[in-house]
């Protein structure tokens, strides 16, 4: 049950809604199958972005984004020697 919906607008409502939570918890009704009586909206998962973006020729389309998120050894673009092939020197004084 999402109790911070209509019930905080009235008086003692933080009061309310901490022992339906607190009654909650006592009867073990978090996170089970059937416990909640109204599927609260937030939060809700964000779906993963593209992998990043494979070696391309000049001037062609991107496919994905250029360094974007890796999910996994196989996203990471290294050369024979497993050293990087990018490098992002932009707050870099060297």
């Amino acid at each position: 049950m999402h109790a911070m919906r209509g019930v905080s607008a009235h008086s003692n409502g933080f009061h309310t809604c901490r022992a339906i939570h607190v009654l909650q918890m006592l009867l073990g009704a978090i996170d089970t199958p059937g416990s909640w009586r109204y599927k609260s909206p937030y939060p809700k998962p964000i779906p993963g972005g593209e992998p990043p973006g494979r070696p391309r020729t000049p001037g062609g389309p991107l496919d994905a984004p250029p360094l974007g998120f890796p999910r996994g050894p196989q996203d990471l673009l290294v050369d024979e020697a497993g050293e990087p092939l990018r490098l992002d020197r932009a707050f870099s004084w060297e």
